[in-house]
């Protein structure tokens, strides 16, 4: 995905220093939220996630979609 995020927006980016990735197994979040994305364009910080919309699987790529919405929004 790095590799994907760096032609999209047409930049070298140096490679990420550390990654992980886990299954959905058994995860259940205490509560759920409906914020979709958290972001500070002047800092230049986009947070996404599960977490953030819903806590499934779903909620986790609509999160990124609209992380992704912000940050191009920000860069045009």
């Amino acid at each position: 995905m790095h590799g994907a995020f760096a032609e999209l927006i047409d930049c070298a980016m140096p490679a990420p220093v550390f990654s992980l990735a886990h299954r959905w197994l058994y995860a259940r979040p205490a509560g759920s939220h409906e914020w979709g994305a958290l972001s500070d364009a002047d800092l230049g910080i986009y947070v996404c996630g599960d977490w953030c919309l819903s806590g499934r699987v779903e909620g986790a790529w609509l999160s990124g979609q609209e992380a992704a919405r912000r940050l191009l929004e920000h860069l045009q």
